[in-house]
Protein backbone atom coordinates (compact mmCIF):
# COMPACT_ATOMS: atom_id res chain seq x y z
CA UNK A 1 0.00 0.00 0.00
CA UNK A 2 1.28 3.59 -0.65
CA UNK A 3 2.38 5.57 2.03
CA UNK A 4 -0.53 8.21 1.55
CA UNK A 5 -2.60 5.04 2.60
CA UNK A 6 -1.22 4.99 5.91
CA UNK A 7 -2.53 6.80 9.14
CA UNK A 8 -1.45 8.08 12.58
CA UNK A 9 0.52 10.97 14.12
CA UNK A 10 3.46 9.26 14.70
CA UNK A 11 5.40 6.17 14.47
CA UNK A 12 4.23 3.72 13.62
CA UNK A 13 1.95 4.28 10.62
CA UNK A 14 -1.02 1.79 9.83
CA UNK A 15 -3.29 1.18 7.47
CA UNK A 16 -6.03 1.63 10.52
CA UNK A 17 -3.80 4.35 12.09
CA UNK A 18 -4.28 2.98 15.72
CA UNK A 19 -0.47 2.41 16.72
CA UNK A 20 0.53 5.80 17.41
CA UNK A 21 1.31 6.76 20.83
CA UNK A 22 -0.28 10.27 20.63
CA UNK A 23 -2.72 12.07 18.58
CA UNK A 24 -2.60 15.71 16.41
CA UNK A 25 -2.54 19.03 18.49
CA UNK A 26 -3.86 20.38 21.09
CA UNK A 27 -3.06 18.75 23.70
CA UNK A 28 -4.71 19.60 26.77
CA UNK A 29 -3.17 19.06 30.29
CA UNK A 30 -4.22 19.92 33.82
CA UNK A 31 -2.85 19.26 37.24
CA UNK A 32 0.03 21.56 39.27
CA UNK A 33 2.85 23.06 39.15
CA UNK A 34 6.15 24.95 40.80
CA UNK A 35 8.60 27.49 39.64
CA UNK A 36 12.03 28.77 40.51
CA UNK A 37 13.27 31.68 39.19
CA UNK A 38 17.33 32.37 38.87
CA UNK A 39 19.49 34.64 37.33
CA UNK A 40 22.90 32.78 35.76
CA UNK A 41 25.84 34.17 33.88
CA UNK A 42 25.05 35.25 30.51
CA UNK A 43 28.10 33.27 29.35
CA UNK A 44 27.27 29.76 30.96
CA UNK A 45 23.22 30.41 29.42
CA UNK A 46 25.23 30.99 25.65
CA UNK A 47 26.32 27.52 26.23
CA UNK A 48 23.14 26.16 25.71
CA UNK A 49 21.85 28.25 23.03
CA UNK A 50 22.12 28.08 19.45
CA UNK A 51 22.05 31.25 16.61
CA UNK A 52 20.04 32.93 15.68
CA UNK A 53 18.54 33.00 19.05
CA UNK A 54 20.43 35.52 21.38
CA UNK A 55 20.75 35.94 25.01
CA UNK A 56 19.02 39.09 26.47
CA UNK A 57 21.42 40.91 28.90
CA UNK A 58 19.41 40.95 32.10
CA UNK A 59 16.95 37.93 31.59
CA UNK A 60 15.69 35.02 34.26
CA UNK A 61 16.68 31.71 34.21
CA UNK A 62 13.96 29.39 35.39
CA UNK A 63 13.58 25.65 36.95
CA UNK A 64 9.84 24.34 36.73
CA UNK A 65 8.12 21.01 38.15
CA UNK A 66 4.87 19.53 36.19
CA UNK A 67 2.54 17.17 37.60
CA UNK A 68 -0.47 16.66 34.61
CA UNK A 69 -2.79 14.69 33.18
CA UNK A 70 -2.90 14.66 29.60
CA UNK A 71 -5.16 13.74 26.61
CA UNK A 72 -2.04 12.90 24.58
CA UNK A 73 -4.11 14.96 21.88
CA UNK A 74 -6.73 12.21 21.53
CA UNK A 75 -9.61 13.12 23.88
CA UNK A 76 -10.01 13.73 27.83
CA UNK A 77 -11.35 10.11 28.90
CA UNK A 78 -7.84 8.53 27.97
CA UNK A 79 -7.11 7.98 31.65
CA UNK A 80 -10.21 6.82 32.58
CA UNK A 81 -10.59 4.37 29.38
CA UNK A 82 -6.60 3.02 29.76
CA UNK A 83 -5.54 4.16 33.79
CA UNK A 84 -2.02 3.79 33.06
CA UNK A 85 -1.97 6.52 30.53
CA UNK A 86 -2.11 10.23 30.60
CA UNK A 87 -0.15 11.41 33.56
CA UNK A 88 3.42 12.38 33.58
CA UNK A 89 5.32 14.73 35.73
CA UNK A 90 8.52 16.84 33.74
CA UNK A 91 11.01 18.98 35.29
CA UNK A 92 12.20 21.74 33.00
CA UNK A 93 15.21 24.10 33.19
CA UNK A 94 14.84 26.97 30.71
CA UNK A 95 17.00 30.28 30.06
CA UNK A 96 16.02 33.47 28.38
CA UNK A 97 16.24 33.88 25.00
CA UNK A 98 15.54 36.64 22.26
CA UNK A 99 14.10 35.93 18.59
CA UNK A 100 14.57 39.45 16.40
CA UNK A 101 13.57 41.37 19.35
CA UNK A 102 10.87 39.20 21.04
CA UNK A 103 11.91 37.78 24.24
CA UNK A 104 10.81 34.02 25.46
CA UNK A 105 12.29 30.95 26.94
CA UNK A 106 14.59 28.55 25.16
CA UNK A 107 13.76 24.45 27.08
CA UNK A 108 16.91 23.47 26.92
CA UNK A 109 17.01 20.85 29.66
CA UNK A 110 14.14 18.24 30.09
CA UNK A 111 12.66 15.04 32.05
CA UNK A 112 10.34 13.40 32.36
CA UNK A 113 8.70 9.52 32.59
CA UNK A 114 6.27 9.23 30.38
CA UNK A 115 6.74 7.53 26.95
CA UNK A 116 3.65 9.08 25.14
CA UNK A 117 4.62 12.49 26.24
CA UNK A 118 8.14 11.98 25.72
CA UNK A 119 7.73 10.74 21.98
CA UNK A 120 5.50 13.33 21.37
CA UNK A 121 7.62 16.98 22.54
CA UNK A 122 10.23 15.01 20.87
CA UNK A 123 9.07 14.26 17.48
CA UNK A 124 6.52 17.28 16.96
CA UNK A 125 8.16 20.06 18.57
CA UNK A 126 11.41 19.10 19.19
CA UNK A 127 11.68 19.88 22.74
CA UNK A 128 14.70 17.67 24.04
CA UNK A 129 12.75 15.79 26.56
CA UNK A 130 15.16 12.71 27.90
CA UNK A 131 14.12 10.31 30.65
CA UNK A 132 14.10 10.97 34.51
CA UNK A 133 12.70 10.09 37.75
CA UNK A 134 10.16 12.83 38.98
CA UNK A 135 8.75 13.32 42.14
CA UNK A 136 6.87 16.49 43.72
CA UNK A 137 5.37 16.12 47.59
CA UNK A 138 1.76 16.92 48.31
CA UNK A 139 0.38 19.06 51.28
CA UNK A 140 -1.10 16.73 53.19
CA UNK A 141 -4.72 15.73 52.20
CA UNK A 142 -7.88 17.90 53.62
CA UNK A 143 -5.00 20.61 55.02
CA UNK A 144 -5.66 24.10 53.94
CA UNK A 145 -2.68 25.77 51.77
CA UNK A 146 -1.03 28.30 54.41
CA UNK A 147 1.93 30.09 54.98
CA UNK A 148 4.95 27.46 56.03
CA UNK A 149 3.89 24.65 53.69
CA UNK A 150 6.48 22.92 52.22
CA UNK A 151 6.34 21.35 48.98
CA UNK A 152 9.64 19.76 47.14
CA UNK A 153 10.08 18.30 44.35
CA UNK A 154 12.81 15.80 43.32
CA UNK A 155 14.49 15.14 39.56
CA UNK A 156 16.79 12.11 39.60
CA UNK A 157 18.68 9.65 36.79
CA UNK A 158 20.22 6.83 36.34
CA UNK A 159 20.69 6.97 39.87
CA UNK A 160 21.92 10.49 40.17
CA UNK A 161 19.64 13.14 41.65
CA UNK A 162 20.16 16.05 39.23
CA UNK A 163 17.47 18.81 40.57
CA UNK A 164 16.34 19.05 43.80
CA UNK A 165 13.86 21.82 45.00
CA UNK A 166 11.96 22.80 48.55
CA UNK A 167 9.50 26.10 48.34
CA UNK A 168 8.09 26.90 51.37
CA UNK A 169 4.56 29.20 51.29
CA UNK A 170 4.66 32.46 52.13
CA UNK A 171 1.27 34.45 51.00
CA UNK A 172 -1.39 34.16 48.40
CA UNK A 173 -0.58 36.31 44.58
CA UNK A 174 -2.80 39.22 44.58
CA UNK A 175 -4.79 38.20 41.51
CA UNK A 176 -3.80 41.93 39.92
CA UNK A 177 -0.34 40.12 39.88
CA UNK A 178 -1.52 37.08 38.24
CA UNK A 179 0.23 37.15 34.61
CA UNK A 180 -1.70 38.12 31.34
CA UNK A 181 0.62 37.10 28.90
CA UNK A 182 2.54 33.75 28.16
CA UNK A 183 5.57 34.55 26.37
CA UNK A 184 6.94 32.15 23.68
CA UNK A 185 8.77 29.60 23.63
CA UNK A 186 11.95 28.53 21.47
CA UNK A 187 13.32 25.19 20.99
CA UNK A 188 15.25 23.88 17.97
CA UNK A 189 13.98 20.83 16.67
CA UNK A 190 16.89 18.11 15.73
CA UNK A 191 16.40 14.90 13.88
CA UNK A 192 19.89 12.92 12.87
CA UNK A 193 20.07 11.40 9.35
CA UNK A 194 20.01 7.59 8.93
CA UNK A 195 23.39 8.79 6.89
CA UNK A 196 27.05 9.15 8.40
CA UNK A 197 27.53 12.51 9.72
CA UNK A 198 24.11 14.15 8.25
CA UNK A 199 20.91 15.85 10.26
CA UNK A 200 17.54 14.99 8.30
CA UNK A 201 16.19 17.69 9.99
CA UNK A 202 16.98 21.09 11.77
CA UNK A 203 14.71 23.74 12.54
CA UNK A 204 13.72 27.09 14.38
CA UNK A 205 10.58 26.67 16.41
CA UNK A 206 8.41 28.24 18.20
CA UNK A 207 5.12 27.58 20.56
CA UNK A 208 3.05 29.64 21.78
CA UNK A 209 1.66 28.44 25.05
CA UNK A 210 -2.11 29.86 25.89
CA UNK A 211 -2.60 31.07 29.29
CA UNK A 212 -3.49 28.52 31.72
CA UNK A 213 -6.28 28.98 33.91
CA UNK A 214 -5.30 29.24 37.25
CA UNK A 215 -7.54 29.63 40.82
CA UNK A 216 -4.32 30.22 43.20
CA UNK A 217 -0.84 31.15 42.80
CA UNK A 218 1.32 31.20 45.93
CA UNK A 219 4.91 33.57 46.43
CA UNK A 220 7.22 30.86 47.97
CA UNK A 221 10.92 31.61 49.42
CA UNK A 222 12.91 28.68 47.23
CA UNK A 223 16.55 26.60 47.35
CA UNK A 224 17.71 24.76 44.44
CA UNK A 225 20.04 22.07 44.07
CA UNK A 226 21.94 20.90 40.83
CA UNK A 227 23.51 17.64 40.53
CA UNK A 228 26.37 16.16 37.95
CA UNK A 229 25.15 13.25 35.85
CA UNK A 230 27.82 12.23 33.05
CA UNK A 231 25.68 13.22 30.32
CA UNK A 232 23.83 16.40 31.64
CA UNK A 233 24.85 19.64 32.36
CA UNK A 234 23.00 21.35 34.76
CA UNK A 235 25.47 21.68 37.61
CA UNK A 236 26.81 24.61 35.36
CA UNK A 237 23.93 26.52 36.80
CA UNK A 238 24.87 25.86 40.24
CA UNK A 239 25.89 29.43 40.83
CA UNK A 240 22.45 30.44 40.11
CA UNK A 241 20.75 33.74 42.07
CA UNK A 242 16.93 33.05 43.40
CA UNK A 243 15.10 35.56 42.46
CA UNK A 244 11.38 34.34 43.51
CA UNK A 245 9.37 31.06 43.49
CA UNK A 246 5.90 30.30 42.71
CA UNK A 247 3.26 28.01 43.70
CA UNK A 248 0.48 27.20 41.34
CA UNK A 249 -1.60 24.18 43.00
CA UNK A 250 -4.20 23.44 40.29
CA UNK A 251 -3.97 24.99 36.29
CA UNK A 252 -5.54 23.56 33.29
CA UNK A 253 -3.82 24.55 29.89
CA UNK A 254 -3.47 23.78 26.12
CA UNK A 255 -0.79 23.23 24.08
CA UNK A 256 -1.07 24.36 20.54
CA UNK A 257 0.54 23.75 17.20
CA UNK A 258 4.13 25.46 17.04
CA UNK A 259 5.54 27.64 14.06
CA UNK A 260 8.64 26.51 12.07
CA UNK A 261 10.57 29.99 11.97
CA UNK A 262 13.78 29.07 10.24
CA UNK A 263 15.31 26.01 8.68
CA UNK A 264 19.04 25.80 10.09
Amino acid sequence: MRIDDFRGWGSPLTERGDSSLYGPHPWHMAGRNLTVWFRAPVEEIARHVPEPLTVPADGLCRVRFYELSHNAGLHDTLAAEEPGRGRFHEAVLAVPVAYKGEIGDYSVHLYSEDLDYICWARETVGWPVKDGAISISHPWPGQPLEAGTTVQAILERHGRRLITVTLTLTEPLPQELYPTKPGPTYTVKVIPSAEEGKFALRQLVVVRPQLPKMAHIWRAEATLSLGEGPADELHHFRSAEIVRADYIPSLDLTMPYGTVLENL
